[in-house]
Formats: structure tokens, C-alpha cells, sequence
């Protein structure tokens, strides 16, 4: 995550890939959680710029809300609201 230029007290998460043979098995989902949980002590909002439907449909799925701007398409407002089932938090150990 770095920086977002564009808009202020906001991170961007960048270059979030999963290698396409360890896909659908949650890798992805528990890594995004985990930086999610941790941006919210540093920021109240996470962008991200999805490169197709399949990444749309998965930041989409953790509460990421389109809205098609500059060097952005999707944006996460950390207060809560807008996380998957209502959670305020997003990454627990069992």
C-alpha cells in the first residue's frame, strides 16, 4: 500500500496479485483483510484500480464501492459501513 496522491488521509493498494494456481483458495482474500485491518490505524480510506472483472468482483466482495477516478476505480471507506457483513474488523485469528 502506498500513498494516495489524489485524495488526502487515503492509501492505495498497489501490485496485489495472487499467482494464478493459488487462486480461489482464499489466499487473497485473507492477505487483503490483513492489510485492510492495518490501514485502518494510519488511514480512513483504501482505492484501488482494477485491471478486469474478475478483480472488480473481488475487491468488490470486501466492500470496495466503484467510483471511477483519476489513478482509481474502487474506493473502501474504512469506517465500517462498507465492509463485508457489517465486521469492524476484518482480520481475526481462529
Amino acid at each position: 500500500m502506498t500513498i494516495e496522491p489524489t485524495m488526502t488521509g487515503a492509501l492505495r493498494m498497489r501490485r496485489f496479485y495472487v499467482r494464478p494456481a493459488m487462486r480461489r483458495r482464499g489466499i487473497g482474500r485473507m492477505l487483503a483483510l490483513a492489510l485492510l485491518d492495518h490501514a485502518r490505524s494510519c488511514c480512513s480510506i483504501v482505492t484501488v484500480h482494477v485491471g478486469n472483472d474478475a478483480a472488480a468482483k473481488f475487491w468488490g466482495s470486501l466492500g470496495f464501492q466503484p467510483r471511477a477516478r483519476n489513478r482509481y476505480s474502487h474506493v473502501l471507506e474504512l469506517d465500517g459501513s462498507g465492509w463485508p457483513d457489517g465486521e469492524t474488523t476484518l482480520f481475526r485469528h481462529p
